[in-house]
């Protein structure tokens, strides 16, 4: 019971950080973006450009995953597809 009782707080604890790094990235005026968005930017930054293979695993996700938030990122204009 105590394992799962860790499992609910630490879900807890990570949706409340989430929320709150949406809410400062709104208040500086970045709309649109998740904490999941991150690693990919970062990557993106680092080179001049990669695969969606390359992201995938670099950012440990399903290849449909990293589609959609490409995907959201280019509709936003934070990046664009090459």
């Amino acid at each position: 019971m105590l394992k799962n009782n860790a499992a609910a707080l630490v879900g807890t604890i990570r949706d409340s950080i989430n929320k709150l790094i949406v809410s400062e990235l709104e208040s500086y005026g970045v709309e649109g973006i998740v904490p999941t968005h991150g690693g990919i930017l970062m990557f993106l930054y680092q080179t001049d450009g990669l695969s969606i293979k390359e992201l995938t695993q670099k950012i440990a996700r399903q290849q449909p995953t990293v589609t959609v938030l490409i995907d959201k990122q280019v509709k936003l204009e934070y990046e664009e597809r090459k």
